[in-house]
C-alpha cells in the first residue's frame, strides 16, 4: 500500500516545463509562463486505508508474508487496549510489521493512542524503527498532530531528528502538516529545524511557506531558520509563499529579513512568481517593499511580460501604477501589448495601449 502525497494547490514552483509552440509563427512571438513544477508530492508515510477485520487479520496473517496489518497493527490502530493486553499474554508477535512495513507502535502513533503506545514500549516493542518509506512512529505522531504521542516518544528517547527515506524529519513533517504545537514540540527537544532539508532540499519553514502555514513560518523564522537557503530548483521561502500566493506569509517572511531580490538559477525573482499566478496581493506587498519591477529573468521576460501574457490586468494595472516598463520586449521584441492580444487577453492589451504600449 503506498503512501498518499501532498499536493498544493497552484503551480508556482516552475521548473521544467517545456516551451508552447504557436502554429505559424516563431516559438519566441510572446513570452512563455516560466517553466512549471507542482510543489514537491513528498509522502507523508501514512496510509489511510480502512483496516480489514479482526477476523479476516488473524486468519490469513501467519507471521510470515504480509498480506495486511497484523493483529497488532489493527489493535493498536483501532484503539483495542484489551485485545492488545490478550496479544500481548498470549505471546503473539509484536514485531511483525503491516502492509506499508509499519510496526505496532507506529500504528498507535499514528492515530494517537497514546495510552496503547506506552504500553506496547513497556512490553519490548520496536518504537524507532521506520516503516517502507522511513516514516517513525515519531513522524507519525508529529504529521497526525498528536502531541501526547509525541511527548511519549520523545521521552523514551526516540530521536527528534531521524529522517525518512527522501529526508523529511518529523519537524519537517509537522511543519508541512501545518501543527504548530507539534513543531514547538520538536523544537524544544532540540530538532534542527533550520538546516534540514527533504531530498529536494525544502527545509521546514521552506514547505510551511508555500502550504501558506503563516503560524509555523513566524514560530520558526522567531527562532531564526535560515530564510535563504534554496532548494534545488532555487526555491527560498519568500518565493513558495509567493508563488502560492500566500500574502500574510509573505509579511511575515519580509518583517524577518527575507530579501525580495533572491531569484532561482533562471532568475525567476518572488515578483515574477507572483505576476505568472496572478497574485495581486502578495505583488502588492513586494512592491511596496522596494521588489525589482523591471529585472528580467535569464529568457527576458519581466514581471509585466509575464503578467500580460497570461492575461492577469489587475497585476498588470498594478505594475503600471509602480512604474513598469510597458515597452519592453524580451529578447524576442514582442510588445507587452501584442504578447496579451496574441493569446487573446484583449481587455490587457488594451489597457497597454492606453499606455503608449505598441503592438509591434
Amino acid at each position: 500500500m503506498t503512501a498518499q502525497p501532498h499536493s498544493m494547490a497552484g503551480s508556482g514552483m516552475y521548473p521544467g516545463q517545456p516551451p508552447q509552440t504557436m502554429p505559424g509563427r516563431p516559438d519566441a512571438i510572446a513570452p512563455i509562463a516560466p517553466p512549471s513544477t507542482s510543489w514537491v508530492p513528498e509522502k507523508d508515510g501514512h496510509s489511510s486505508a480502512p483496516p480489514p477485520a479482526y477476523s479476516q487479520a488473524v486468519g490469513n496473517w501467519d507471521g510470515r508474508s504480509r498480506p495486511g496489518p497484523s493483529p497488532f497493527n489493527i489493535a493498536a490502530r483501532e484503539g483495542d487496549f484489551n485485545e492488545i493486553k490478550r496479544l500481548i499474554a498470549n505471546g503473539e508477535n509484536m514485531f511483525a510489521t503491516g502492509e506499508i512495513g509499519q510496526t505496532p507502535a507506529y500504528s498507535a502513533a499514528v492515530t494517537g493512542h497514546t495510552e496503547i503506545l506506552e504500553y506496547l514500549i513497556q512490553h519490548g516493542a520496536d518504537y524507532t524503527a521506520g516503516n517502507e518509506d522511513g516514516f517513525t512512529p515519531l513522524n507519525a505522531a508529529a504529521t497526525k498532530n498528536f502531541p501526547e504521542a509525541l511527548l511519549l516518544l520523545l521521552h523514551y528517547g526516540a530521536d527528534p531528528n531521524a529522517p525518512t527515506v527522501d529526508g523529511q524529519t518529523p519537524v519537517y513533517s509537522a511543519a508541512l502538516a501545518g501543527n504548530l504545537r507539534t513543531v514547538q514540540i520538536l523544537v524544544e527537544h532540540g530538532a534542527n529545524f533550520s538546516q534540514c532539508r527533504s531530498e529536494r532540499g525544502f527545509t521546514p519553514i521552506c514547505a510551511a511557506a508555500g502550504e501558506g502555514h503563516a503560524h509555523i513560518v513566524q514560530y520558526l523564522a522567531s527562532q531564526g531558520a535560515d530564510l535563504t537557503l534554496v532548494t534545488e530548483h532555487g526555491v527560498t521561502p519568500l518565493r513558495a509563499a509567493a508563488a502560492e500566493g500566500h500574502p500574510e506569509v509573505v509579511s511575515i517572511l519580509l518583517q524577518h529579513g527575507a530579501s525580495v531580490f533572491t531569484s532561482c538559477n533562471e532568475g525567476y525573482t518572488p515578483l515574477i512568481c507572483a505576476a505568472v499566478e496572478g497574485h495581486v496581493e502578495v505583488m502588492k506587498i513586494l512592491l511596496q517593499n522596494g521588489a525589482p519591477i523591471d529585472t528580467p529573468c535569464k529568457d527576458g521576460n519581466t514581471p509585466l511580460l509575464y503578467g500580460a501574457s497570461r492575461g492577469h490586468t489587475e497585476i498588470v494595472r498594478l505594475l503600471i501604477q509602480y512604474g513598469a516598463d510597458v515597452h519592453h520586449g524580451a529578447n524576442n521584441d514582442t510588445s507587452p501589448a501584442a504578447t496579451a492580444a496574441f493569446r487573446g487577453h484583449f481587455r490587457t492589451a488594451g489597457l497597454l495601449l492606453k499606455q503608449g504600449c505598441c503592438l509591434g
